[in-house]
């Protein structure tokens, strides 16, 4: 064997040896999930031609455009935003204090994996600001809540467009997904307010027992057992079942935006929750 050839086989021992050791590594410290990842292999990162009405596109405008009509629901039709048969309003309750140990709580929950927004601010730049001074981002999310006020530059998402797993065809659009990038500290106000909705649908009952989906404590495990429940009771009742199942596509796409307001208001939240979630909705931007 000549002095090329031993030099090659020891330089391709060396790198299969350097990933053997990076591949433990990482294996020994990441999640689970993160190493299932890579047995789909390399991931592709840019988004190919699209079938369009004429053909294939490939300029990133027309792209762009496909993905725009396919992700973003158009105007939903005007609807009432009160029926006879509402609930009836329940009495308005008042803004509880937001304070230093809410905030840290739900701050010290994020991520650092997390994509930040267009700023490019992470939640890590955001907790060493936390320690370096709770006050003043205390002060400022109670003020904009405060004020029912959600700040334009934390409604504007970055969209990335990633790929559906296991599609035969990606020259289709419904075979890829949008994933919202917003700034991070607008998605803290967003987990203060969730807080606080989740805290008062606790607190006086706003939901009923049998709706399964959006508030603590309960899962699709319970949904399954109540299902079983009832089937179960009824044979032996002697009585005959059925099941039907609706899927709505493009439910939270079209929610009607006043109508959702003004439930939220006749169930008895603080008129600063109510007046945020309607700034919180308005004139949202987003850049594919």
């Amino acid at each position: 064997m000549t002095t090329r050839a031993i030099t090659q086989a020891q330089l391709k021992g060396t790198v299969q040896a350097a990933k053997c050791k990076w591949a433990d590594e990482y294996i020994e410290n990441a999640n689970l999930w993160e190493v299932a990842g890579w047995r789909h292999g390399r991931r592709i990162t840019k988004v190919p031609s699209l079938k369009g009405p004429d053909g294939l596109v490939h300029a990133h405008e027309e792209v762009a455009d496909i993905l725009s009509q396919r992700f973003f629901a158009k105007v939903p039709p005007k609807v009432e935003p009160c029926f006879h048969d509402d609930p009836p309003i329940q009495p308005t309750q008042c803004l509880p204090q937001i304070d230093k140990e809410l905030i840290g709580s739900l701050l010290g929950k994020t991520t650092a994996k997390s994509a930040p927004g267009q700023s490019g601010h992470t939640w890590t730049l955001l907790k060493w600001a936390w320690e370096a001074d709770a006050d003043h981002m205390t002060t400022l999310l109670a003020a904009c809540l405060k004020a029912g006020h959600h700040p334009r530059p934390w409604k504007e998402a970055v969209v990335c467009v990633i790929l559906k797993p296991g599609c035969a065809d990606y020259t289709l659009a419904k075979n890829f997904r949008p994933i919202s990038l917003l700034e991070c500290l607008g998605k803290l106000l967003e987990k203060v307010v969730a807080r606080l909705i989740y805290s008062d649908m606790d607190k006086y009952l706003l939901v009923p027992t049998s709706q399964f989906g959006g508030w603590n404590a309960s899962s699709t495990i319970d949904a399954g057992l109540s299902l079983l429940h009832d089937i179960q009771s009824a044979h032996q009742a002697g009585l005959y079942t059925g099941l039907l199942l609706f899927d709505i596509q493009g439910f939270f796409d079209n929610v009607n935006h006043e109508q959702l307001t003004q439930i939220i208001a006749d169930l008895g939240f603080p008129p600063e929750i109510v007046n945020w979630c309607r700034s919180f909705l308005k004139d949202c931007m987003v850049r594919l």
